[in-house]
């Protein structure tokens, strides 16, 4: 966790499962992963667009309701027949409960425990990235490289895969 000591304000990094968009307000990436849409969902007027943003706008309201995951059915409301018919909602509401949950889950996070999960992670990627450098040193220096690869990556516990490419 970081404070900035004058104003006394605090932040931490939160996980968030890889598939999800991105919903942190100061970030562009949702709709970024809305814009596709229009290259998906032909549409013949502004009506019909906005239809569509109003649809993408109710999978965020459905990851917040299952605070971040993605395994979620929308409820199927009728929004491309009321666009058609001229009858959309200029402006959208959506659940108290969902914010005051969602709300309530952030403010529940521990921020020690997942600095610790990130902290873990990228000491993982780390010795990832130090497996992968050995096993180019080797490749380049040994004649014997790929016997001496398969040897290192038995002793970690990784099985090899032989392809044989002379057939």
């Amino acid at each position: 966790m970081v404070t900035n000591k004058k104003k006394s304000k605090a932040f931490s990094l939160v996980q968030q499962p890889p598939i999800a968009p991105d919903t942190n307000i100061l970030d562009l990436d949702y709709f970024a992963a809305i814009q596709p849409l229009q290259q998906k969902m032909s549409v013949r007027s502004i009506v019909e667009l906005v239809a569509n943003v109003v649809l993408a706008f109710d999978d965020l309201v459905e990851t917040m309701r299952l605070f971040g995951d993605n395994a979620y059915k929308l409820p199927h409301m009728g929004k491309e027949k009321l666009a058609h018919k001229g009858q959309l909602p200029q402006n959208m509401q959506y659940p108290l409960d969902v914010y005051l949950a969602c709300k309530k889950k952030l403010a529940a996070q521990d921020a020690v425990a997942m600095e610790r999960a990130v902290s873990a992670e990228v000491e993982e990627a780390r010795c990832h990235d130090e497996l992968d450098r050995q096993h180019e040193y080797i490749a380049q220096s040994d004649s014997d490289a790929t016997d001496d690869i398969i040897s290192a990556m038995a002793e970690v516990g990784i099985e090899p895969i032989r392809i044989n490419m002379d057939s």
